[in-house]
């Protein structure tokens, strides 16, 4: 049965409250406008300025913030998080994201700052050879298991980067599975089929009213301006 809009909306905000209800236990990284971003030496310099541009331009975009995006490469916080969770060469995305929300650099109380983190791993997922990306707006983490050849592929990994960050900012499912009156189905980056790099007017309705609910709670329109779609 297709939601309402009135509904969807109501959705929207409810997604947004729920994450904010958790804000003891999860990280508020998209306040200090920061991401981090890490790589394994097997990755190019060429694919990791892919991703972090798909990454801001979506971020700058949904969230009506400007990032600031700062490139760690092999940083020590990096490896000792993606050794402790890799398995016979494969990385357990729930642990790493756990790890990473939790880590030291984002305690306040100990010097640290609330940032994101982008991960790109030339590893798979643990029993998943098929996924190349996954992110949690809970979280604050987005990760990318480019193993092989994958990193060649620039042109994909932007529209999947763009896709991540879209989660990043607070999607939790994707546009096809939510199926509301008044909304056409359309192609849209945020479907699983990754059919676009563009989104759909049914999701830029989802992230305008999860924003305006985040930013109402925390102010942090003042730290950039909203955008129009």
């Amino acid at each position: 049965m297709p939601f309402s809009s009135e509904q969807y909306r109501g959705y929207s905000r409810w997604v947004a409250e729920r994450a904010m209800a958790n804000n003891g236990n999860l990280p508020l990284w998209w306040i200090n406008g920061e991401v981090r971003v890490s790589w394994e030496l097997e990755i190019p310099r060429k694919t990791v300025d892919i991703i972090v541009e798909a990454v801001r331009q979506r971020l700058n975009e949904l969230c009506g913030l400007r990032f600031a995006f700062k490139l760690f490469g092999q940083h020590e916080s990096f490896v000792e998080q993606l050794n402790a969770c890799a398995l016979n060469g494969q990385v357990d995305q729930e642990k790493l994201f756990s790890l990473a929300s939790m880590e030291s650099w984002r305690d306040e109380s100990n010097g640290g700052r609330q940032h994101a983190d982008v991960y790109i791993t030339a590893k798979p997922f643990l029993g998943d050879a098929v996924s190349w990306g996954a992110a949690d707006f809970n979280f604050g983490v987005m990760f990318f298991a480019l193993y092989g050849q994958r990193y060649s592929h620039q042109s994909f990994l932007r529209t999947i980067a763009l896709h991540e960050a879209g989660h990043l900012a607070g999607m939790p499912t994707h546009c096809e599975y939510l199926r509301i009156k008044g909304y056409a189905k359309n192609t849209c980056n945020m479907n699983s089929d990754l059919s676009s790099d563009g989104l759909c007017s049914k999701c830029k309705e989802y992230f305008r009213i999860f924003w305006e609910t985040i930013n109402q709670e925390y102010g942090t329109y003042l730290c950039g301006q909203m955008m129009d779609f």
